[in-house]
Formats: C-alpha cells, sequence, structure tokens
C-alpha cells in the first residue's frame, strides 16, 4: 500500500517565513529612503514588511501547491492527489485572506503614519530653528511644540528646545521694558497674560488695595519676567503694603486668605478659568490647604465647559492619525463651514489645529479646537502654567464682534466628524468594514466615493485570486510529476526562484485588475459595480477550476 505523504502545510509555512524575513530585510534596506525618524525605525520596517508579505503571498501559494503536488504520493489515484493537496491548501488560503482582510490595512496605516509623523517632525522642526534665527522664540516654542508631541526623547528635538529656552529667558530678563511691543497681536500668550496682571495691578494699586496690588504685580513678573516697570511696582506696592504696619507674617496669612477669597469669588460668578489660575498659584504655596485643594478641582470641572487643556491635544496628536478636515453643512441660517489643517480623534473628543470656523455672519479662527458632541471649544489652557491662554479670534475685520465665543455649536456631531475622518483617511489603511459600511456615508460628505470603491474591489479579490493560484499551481504539479518526489536540496533552491520568476506577472495580472476596476466604477452605478465584480470574480474561478482539472487529469500515475 503506497504511503500517504504530502508536505504542503510544512513546505507553505517554511516558504512564507522565508518571504516574511525578506520582506523585512527589503524593508530595513529601504529605511533610508523613508525618511522616519530612528524611534519609529523597527516598528516602521515591521509595519513595512507586513503589507510586503502580503503582496509576495499569492505566489508562495501558488509555487507551495504546485510543488507538494509534483512530491505528493496519496492512495486513489486523481483524486486522492487532488484532495490532499486542496484541502490544506485552499485551507490556508482562508487564513491568509482573512490576514489580508483584517490586518494588513491596519499594518499599512501604521506604517504610513510613521512616514507623515516623521515628515511632520521634521518640518516643524526645521520652521523652529528658523524662527529662533530671526530672534522670534515665541513662533519657534510654538513649532517645537508639535515635534515634542510625535518623539520628546528626539536629540534633535531636546537640544532645539534647550536652545529655545535659553532665548526665551535671555529675552524675557534682557528686553527693556520700552522694547516690548504694544500691540499684542504678535506677542506670545505669557506676555499678554503678564500684561493683563500688571494692568489689573496698576488699578488696584491706585485704589489703595496694595495686598491685590502687590500680588498681581508678582504673577505678572512671574509669567514675563525682566518688565522693570513691573519689577518696580511690586517694591513700590511692597513698601506702601508695610505702611499699614502688621508683621510679615500677617501679610502673608492675611493676603493668601484674601486670594481665597477672590478664587471663591470667582468660582461663584463663573469665572472659572480665572478662578483656576488662582487656585494654581495658591496650590503651589500651600497644597496641603483643603480648600485650595477643593476648588481647584472643581474649577477644573467648571473650565471644561468653556475651555480644554492644551494636554489633551498633545496626546490626541500623539496617538492618532491625522488628516486635514473639512466639513460643510447647509442650515436654516446659512452655509456652516468648519475646516482645520490636521485632526486627530480620541477618546475625548476630535481635536483639531490651526481650524477655522465660518457661520452666517461670523468667521472665527483659532490655533486649537475640540469637538465634543455639538460644542466647538476654540480655547486652550496650559494645564501647567493658566495665564498662557490659546484664544480664538475673529477673523472678519467687516464684522467685528465685541466678544469673540470661545465656545460654538458646530453644525454637525462629534460621531459624524469621526466618521468623516475614517473615511477621509487614504484608503489602504481603512478597514474593509469602513469601507463596505460607508459608501453612503462618503457620498453625503462630499468625499470621492470612486478610490473607496476600488479599494473594496481590489480587496475583495484576493480571496478569489489566492484560490485561483491555488488551483492551477496544484494542477500543474500534478500535471508534471516526477518519477521520483524532488530531494530538500531541490525544494530549497527552486522555491524561492519559482516564487521570484512569478511575481512580476502577478504584477501585471494586478495592473490589469486596477485597470478594470477602474473601468467598471466608471461604467456602471455605484449599487451594481459591487455585484457585477463578484460576479465576475466567480465566473473567473469557475473557469480556472475546469481548466486546472483539465491540466490535472493527465497526471502520470
Amino acid at each position: 500500500m503506497p504511503e500517504k505523504r504530502n508536505t504542503f502545510l510544512r513546505l507553505a509555512l517554511a516558504l512564507m517565513f522565508a518571504a516574511f524575513v525578506a520582506a523585512f530585510f527589503v524593508s530595513v534596506a529601504n529605511i533610508g529612503k523613508s525618511g522616519v525618524l530612528f524611534s519609529f525605525a523597527l516598528r516602521w520596517e515591521l509595519a513595512s514588511a507586513v503589507g510586503r508579505f502580503a503582496l509576495w503571498a499569492p505566489a508562495v501559494l501558488l509555487v507551495a501547491a504546485a510543488l507538494s503536488a509534483e512530491g505528493a504520493s496519496v492512495e486513489g489515484g486523481f483524486h486522492g492527489l487532488a484532495f490532499a493537496v486542496l484541502t490544506p491548501a485552499l485551507l490556508l488560503a482562508a487564513a491568509l485572506s482573512l490576514f489580508y482582510l483584517l490586518a494588513v490595512p491596519a499594518a499599512d496605516a501604521r506604517a504610513e503614519w510613521y512616514v507623515r509623523a516623521s515628515a511632520d517632525f521634521d518640518s516643524s522642526l526645521a520652521r523652529a530653528l528658523q524662527a529662533l534665527e530671526d530672534n522670534d522664540p515665541f513662533e519657534a516654542e510654538r513649532h517645537v511644540l508639535r515635534c515634542k508631541t510625535i518623539d520628546r526623547n528626539e536629540e534633535r528635538y531636546i537640544s532645539l528646545n534647550d536652545r529655545i529656552q535659553e532665548a526665551l529667558i535671555k529675552f524675557s530678563s534682557t528686553e527693556p521694558a520700552e522694547s516690548v511691543p504694544v500691540s499684542t497681536d504678535s506677542a506670545g500668550p505669557a506676555w499678554k497674560a503678564a500684561n493683563r496682571f500688571y494692568l489689573q495691578a496698576v488699578i488696584a494699586r491706585d485704589e489703595g488695595r496694595y495686598f491685590d496690588a502687590h500680588y498681581l504685580a508678582k504673577r505678572s513678573l512671574a509669567l514675563y519676567p525682566g518688565r522693570r516697570e513691573v519689577a518696580k511696582l511690586v517694591e513700590e506696592t511692597w513698601r506702601l503694603m508695610q505702611t499699614l504696619k502688621p508683621s510679615p507674617g500677617e501679610l502673608a496669612s492675611a493676603s493668601f486668605y484674601a486670594r481665597k477669597v477672590e478664587g471663591y469669588r470667582l468660582f461663584s460668578e463663573g469665572d472659572f478659568l480665572e478662578a483656576f489660575r488662582l487656585y494654581t498659584e495658591l496650590s503651589t504655596e500651600d497644597p496641603n490647604d483643603p480648600d485650595v485643594s477643593t476648588y481647584l478641582a472643581k474649577s477644573a470641572e467648571g473650565l471644561d465647559r468653556v475651555a480644554y487643556f492644551i494636554e489633551e491635544d498633545h496626546r490626541a496628536f500623539s496617538r492618532s492619525d491625522t488628516r486635514t478636515f473639512r466639513m460643510n453643512r447647509e442650515m436654516p441660517d446659512g452655509k456652516y463651514t468648519v475646516e482645520a489643517a490636521e485632526a486627530a480623534v480620541s477618546p475625548t473628543g476630535v481635536y483639531l489645529r490651526d481650524l477655522r470656523y465660518v457661520a452666517s455672519g461670523m468667521v472665527l479662527t483659532a490655533s486649537f479646537g475640540r469637538l465634543k458632541g455639538d460644542n466647538l471649544y476654540l480655547r486652550a489652557v496650559d494645564r501647567e502654567n493658566p495665564a498662557i491662554v490659546w484664544e480664538p479670534r475673529n477673523a472678519d475685520s467687516a464684522n467685528a464682534m465685541a466678544v469673540v465665543p470661545a465656545v460654538v455649536t458646530a453644525p454637525f456631531g462629534e460621531a459624524e466628524a469621526i466618521r468623516y475622518l475614517e473615511l477621509a483617511a487614504p484608503v489602504s489603511g481603512i478597514p474593509l468594514g469602513t469601507l463596505l459600511g460607508g459608501m453612503n456615508d462618503a457620498a453625503r460628505f462630499g468625499l470621492d466615493t470612486d478610490p473607496l470603491l476600488r479599494a473594496i474591489a481590489i480587496r475583495l479579490s484576493f480571496p478569489f485570486i489566492v484560490v485561483m493560484l491555488v488551483l492551477t499551481g496544484a494542477a500543474l504539479g500534478m500535471r508534471f510529476r516526477a518519477t521520483q518526489a524532488p530531494s530538500l536540496a531541490s525544494n530549497i533552491f527552486w522555491a524561492p526562484t519559482m516564487a521570484a520568476l512569478i511575481l512580476p506577472l502577478l504584477g501585471v495580472g494586478a495592473s490589469l485588475g486596477q485597470l478594470a476596476t477602474s473601468v467598471l466604477v466608471k461604467a456602471l452605478p455605484r449599487v451594481a459595480f459591487l455585484p457585477a465584480w463578484l460576479g465576475f470574480l466567480s465566473f473567473c474561478v469557475v473557469i480556472c477550476l475546469l481548466v486546472a482539472s483539465r491540466i490535472a487529469r493527465h497526471t502520470p500515475h
């Protein structure tokens, strides 16, 4: 009785392992061309290797099916041989198809993110360096902040950030008071906040409120050191406080208590930002004070209604893929538009950078924004230094508003924005389920649906292609079976050689398939395209099965 022997699984798995290793080393060789940061290198290489391996896997299946059929020895003649080879081959083809449909898009999306984030890091670093050379440390700090969200441990970022911080300190300590710009449009957030406290301190001094004046002047000086008039005001108010005769200890205690009361007043009146600023200052002086701890937390909760902390933006952009954003919506009172240079999705909302909000009679711009529910927050606060605030601006000079709103109602919700960003991503990284269920949404958002349909067609082609290649490989292996099974050395040489020779042919076939999908997408209605394409692929499988059966029937006995 002949011995049953089928080496398909061992041969296929060994070839796939070798193919993945080869794909990884090709990625390593291309790392210089990719431009990714060193910290992303290994992860990019692995993600790229997954995508490249998926392109090579069909050729590997064909070769494995052919070689295993050529050397198989089973009972039952042709039918027994076909069953023994095709059963494991088709099961592996199904597993590989699931891998291609589910895992490869995620790997492609991640590899693309590493490349895009690295390019963003390099461009932001270059802009920061240029701003520093132009003696604008505030602009340099704004650009280098983006580098921090991508890779804060990168040596170039650390070095440049140290130089920028030194320039900021030098600028604030040596710049004469007379040279501080009067217009705050070009000044940094720290200067704006410090100047506001200085003006409040002058008013308090003139009204005889020396405690408040001294406290406000000290806050101004802490935020923006080096202004001579502020330092002079600190000394002046201290001398005036001394004329009131209480001891320094009583002064400090009275001042601390008065500021707690002032913070409570601000909190009660709904001025959560000022209350949070004041209680942050008090918590650094006495972190164990229960009133300060309580109202610091409550002020932060209240602040969440009118602003958000910039750290949330950093966290979202460091963990999520980013892309441009633009959504229009027709409402009864006019057309609304929200657009941003970058957008990222986070569990706490959709975060936007360099955004523009256009509504009836209103055009607002902001450096940072957050969409939570249907509320669009345009004010961001630095939690560590809450005096620094990024405020929205009125971009319509012909329709100036006395107060620019920090929160506006978006014409769409957070879920719609997330859906838009999912469908606006590069098609290679969009999951199949999102593609299949997103055609109507993409059309509603005004996105081009043709690339999405082509991506669906190409992905759904993969299972049909690998089945056809398995059938063809097994049939050719049966047809050209040798009288003696090939040796291990022969398989080791011919398996990768044959796969390498087949790859260009598969590349030509893939190009023709993409051309066919492009023609069908244009020629057929959207609802009819997928049924027609699947029907065509099924017809190809049936034809391939008939041809493979005819070829294999001539196998030697």
